[in-house]
């Protein structure tokens, strides 16, 4: 999956795990060449398998102009960790400013 996010607006979107996240320790990066940016996570309370990731606008506006990957990781204290299928972020830019 490829989605387009406009450099400096917020990015959010939600992923689904085959179960309940309730307990387990939930992280998501984006990947550049040159760093690693932590998303924010939260786990949905109506709906516990759904995770709303997301990037706040004033760091999504320091994000090279080019095809960037992210996955989210969930690990249960003591059990190997599980991971989303990849997610592609096509970066672009915004056309109007103001």
């Amino acid at each position: 999956m490829t989605i387009d996010v406009k450099r400096g607006t917020t990015f959010r979107d939600r992923v689904r795990f085959p179960e309940s996240l309730l307990g387990w320790v939930v992280t998501a990066e984006i990947r550049t060449r040159a760093q690693n940016v932590p998303l924010e996570v939260r786990v949905l309370d109506a709906d516990p398998t759904q995770v709303e990731i997301s990037l706040a606008a004033d760091l999504t506006a320091h994000l090279p102009l080019r095809l960037l990957s992210l996955d989210v990781r969930a690990v249960l204290s003591g059990a190997e960790a599980a991971h989303t299928e990849t997610v592609h972020i096509n970066i672009i830019e915004r056309i109007t400013h103001g």
